[in-house]
């Protein structure tokens, strides 16, 4: 299981992903790109916290306040809203290609598509690595609770 788990992720991360990205900035006016980069950093950093946020913060609302079963840490919430925040225009990109509307405005939403999804992936790994750290810590207490009368098998 561990050797297909590693194989499934090099073939994602180092198979699909670099041709995906290569092509994205290969079509992508970069004159335009760079010109309106703060915007578009704006729009793509700003989106993207605002999106896990929202996310984050209703799943835990909903968790706490009993309206899902799941018991989910505030930090599993982070990493549910990381997941959901990477968005994908191609229909927007598509539409507002044919229907003529002014190159600024696609070039604003393909560059914040661009930056939302990397910066959804570093989101994703920060908070991945700080619930494996606090499912560590989880397990740990269940298996050293000194006050546990039946410790696990």
């Amino acid at each position: 299981p561990e050797l297909l788990h590693t194989s499934v992720h090099d073939i994602i991360y180092f198979g699909l992903l670099p041709p995906i990205i290569f092509e994205a900035g290969f079509v992508m006016r970069k004159r335009s790109f760079f010109a309106n980069f703060i915007t578009i950093m704006v729009y793509s950093v700003g989106g993207t916290l605002i999106s896990v946020l929202f996310t984050a913060g209703t799943l835990y609302s909903l968790s706490v306040n009993g309206f899902i079963t799941a018991d989910f840490s505030f930090t599993e919430c982070l990493l549910f809203g990381s997941i959901i925040a990477a968005t994908d225009p191609v229909a927007t990109l598509s539409t507002l290609k044919s229907s003529g509307t002014p190159p600024l405005l696609y070039d604003l939403i393909f560059g914040e598509s661009a930056l939302n999804d990397a910066f959804s992936i570093v989101l994703f790994n920060i908070f991945r690595t700080l619930c494996a750290e606090e499912w560590r810590a989880k397990r740990a207490q269940l298996h050293l609770d000194p006050h546990d009368s039946h410790p696990p098998p």
